[in-house]
């Protein structure tokens, strides 16, 4: 995904979730560099970002290697769970017909 999208799709979030809408795709975002690229940008400016925690690691260290590394893993995770919201989606359909 680009990240004009990602960053468009994050946005819309709150008044998709607010106004009770059904909110797809977001594994699709969650498995993006991007989204933790972002994430890391927001956190690493708060005063605490440097304060060790419960692990002792402070986020100091993190690097765009370690953010790839973690939405390699979270693609992985997605993809070894079976389509669970997919199948879940066909009984609802199933339900209504």
């Amino acid at each position: 995904m680009q990240a004009v999208i990602i960053q468009r799709r994050i946005e819309s979030l709150p008044t998709l979730s607010g106004s009770g809408k059904r909110v797809n795709g977001l594994h699709r975002l969650m498995r993006s560099s991007y989204l933790f690229e972002r994430a890391y940008e927001k956190v690493s400016l708060n005063k605490g970002a440097l304060t060790p925690g419960v692990d002792g690691k402070t986020f100091d260290g993190m690097s765009l290697t370690n953010l790839a590394d973690i939405a390699k893993r979270a693609r992985e995770a997605a993809s070894a769970s079976p389509g669970t919201g997919r199948a879940l989606d066909c009984r609802c359909r199933a339900a209504n017909n």
